[in-house]
């Protein structure tokens, strides 16, 4: 009596589990969130401040490279 309840019991945990798993799962789609953008434009005039003074770091790091050597050239824009 005791194996007959011991084999139903195993044969319906692994039938539960077995539809379980088998469950189609619905693919969630993803929000896209939209953004307002602008181009990039070059009006009629351009206007140019400089102030004199010294930039200063607030911290910093050591890095370390592949390819050792100074640096020769940055380019900035």
């Amino acid at each position: 009596m005791t194996m007959k309840i011991n084999v139903f019991l195993l044969l319906l945990v692994s039938g539960i589990s077995l539809l379980t798993s088998c469950k189609h799962k619905e693919a969630k789609q993803e929000k896209i969130q939209t953004v307002k953008t602008e181009m990039a434009s070059v009006y009629g005039e351009v206007k140019t401040s400089s102030f004199p003074g010294r930039v200063k770091a607030a911290s910093e790091i050591n890095l370390s490279f592949r390819i050792s050597g100074p640096i020769t050239k940055i380019n900035v824009t």
